[in-house]
């Protein structure tokens, strides 16, 4: 906490070869907490300070890195995302179909937009990213289909 009583953060930012600190002040934080997790995968940006021979970053962006595609065997997931006012019993019906008419190996990542944040889930359908693409654009609108396909 900050002598004003604002929350900000330093994590230490690791890898196999060394450590860094990062410095999240108040108004990166408020940004940024969400995606501070134990074990997360993060790029950070930033201005590196180096005072006294310590090396530090001051956090000025945090994006979580999606690493699924090297444990599903370098598939990239197909993205999908719909505002959450979108998601009912029959937008999940036909979504369901949709993936079950494209079967394949790339995994689904599917973002579900809210007012306040946005959550991320991991489908259990595979599907082939090259068929799939025109009928979640058909069905739900450009803006469903994030994929880098």
């Amino acid at each position: 906490m900050t002598k004003q009583g604002n929350p900000w953060a330093i994590v230490t930012l690791a890898d196999r070869d060394a450590a860094l600190e990062v410095l999240f002040f108040p108004a990166v934080y408020q940004l940024v907490q969400h995606a501070l997790a134990e074990d997360n995968v993060i790029s950070v940006k930033g201005k590196v300070e180096d005072r006294d021979g310590t090396v530090n970053i001051f956090g000025r962006e945090l994006t979580v890195l999606d690493i699924s595609s090297a444990e599903r065997g370098g598939k990239p997931p197909v993205r999908l995302a719909f505002p959450a006012h979108r998601i009912t019993e029959q937008s999940v019906k036909e979504l369901k179909r949709i993936l079950a008419d494209h079967p394949g190996d790339s995994p689904v990542h599917l973002s579900v937009r809210g007012a306040r944040k946005t959550t991320v889930y991991a489908l259990q359908a595979t599907v082939d990213p090259t068929t799939i693409a025109s009928d979640v654009k058909g069905t739900f609108g450009a803006d469903a289909w994030e994929a880098p396909w």
